[in-house]
């Protein structure tokens, strides 16, 4: 049985260390770019913060989220939605976000912490058994995805459960220090993985939203925007991988109408030729595909 959100997320490190400085941080980037403040210093446009908190990105959503979780507090539809309009000044109605972004902000609340708490949130030198357990109670903080915008549905972009990423960088044997690439992270719940073992991260992600929560996240990663589907065409000699993790979409490419079951293959393929010799290449697929069919 799955195990459930026990209310018990309590996390013991100061708010002001933890998120409160990384959102001044981001918005004293913000307002000195804005006219009639182009020659405001760095200390002042942090001394208006409290009198401005909405910064009105999507990271910004995702480290107010992250607060409440930090905070024991569980996300249900209705709290999001709160969140959500605070974070973004105004309403899924009035257009500010729509609730695809939301639930991929949620999600990289989760991720946030994971990559920052991991000791806290999951423990410890734990058994892997131990860890997908909890994993999977931390997932039921989060409120599941009733509602999906357009893109999501459209491009497929289904997430991967917390538990199953854990497995599958498991199961890649990742070493201290080796580069891993995500040809499609989504919000970051195969990549936190990674960086969990000492991974050194390549990102791509097609959709912007989602590309622009995970640069919060993992400020220090390459992450691209490209059609996956072609990655290898896209890399560098110098960025030789060592393993691959990956959920590609199932059916459906970029600026393509009708879906192919073929998808699947090109992702893959094109993820394979990325890899460095030796390197390792973990995917997650659907039912009706396996290495069988692949000819």
């Amino acid at each position: 049985p799955t195990p459930r959100f026990s209310g018990d997320l309590t996390v013991p490190f100061p708010l002001h260390d933890s998120l409160l400085s990384p959102r001044k941080e981001i918005y004293a980037r913000q307002i000195p770019n804005k006219e009639g403040h182009k020659n405001m210093s760095r200390q002042q446009a942090l001394s208006l913060f409290d009198y401005f908190p909405a910064t009105k990105t999507l990271f910004d959503a995702t480290l107010n989220i992250a607060d409440e979780l930090q905070h024991s507090k569980a996300i249900n539809h209705t709290r999001l939605k709160a969140l959500m309009t605070t974070s973004l000044g105004g309403s899924d109605a009035e257009g500010r976000w729509n609730w695809g972004e939301a639930h991929d902000t949620a999600e990289a609340a989760l991720v946030y912490l994971l990559r920052n708490n991991w000791a806290r949130l999951v423990g410890k030198k734990r058994t892997a058994v131990a860890t997908v357990q909890s994993l999977m109670a931390l997932e039921t903080a989060l409120p599941t995805r009733t509602r999906r915008a357009a893109e999501t549905q459209q491009m497929q972009q289904f997430s991967t459960p917390a538990e199953l990423a854990y497995i599958a960088a498991k199961a890649g044997q990742i070493k201290q220090g080796e580069t891993v690439r995500e040809p499609s992270c989504g919000t970051g719940l195969l990549a936190v993985m990674a960086d969990h073992f000492g991974a050194k991260l390549q990102l791509n992600e097609l959709s912007k939203s989602r590309a622009e929560l995970v640069r919060g996240v993992f400020p220090k990663a390459k992450v691209t925007t490209l059609d996956a589907e072609h990655i290898d065409n896209d890399c560098e000699d110098e960025d030789e991988t060592d393993v691959v993790l990956m959920n590609p979409p199932f059916s459906v490419s970029k600026n393509v109408t009708n879906k192919s079951q073929k998808t699947s293959f090109y992702h893959i393929r094109s993820a394979l030729n990325s890899l460095g010799q030796g390197g390792r290449l973990v995917v997650i697929t659907s039912d009706s595909f396996s290495p069988e069919t692949w000819h």
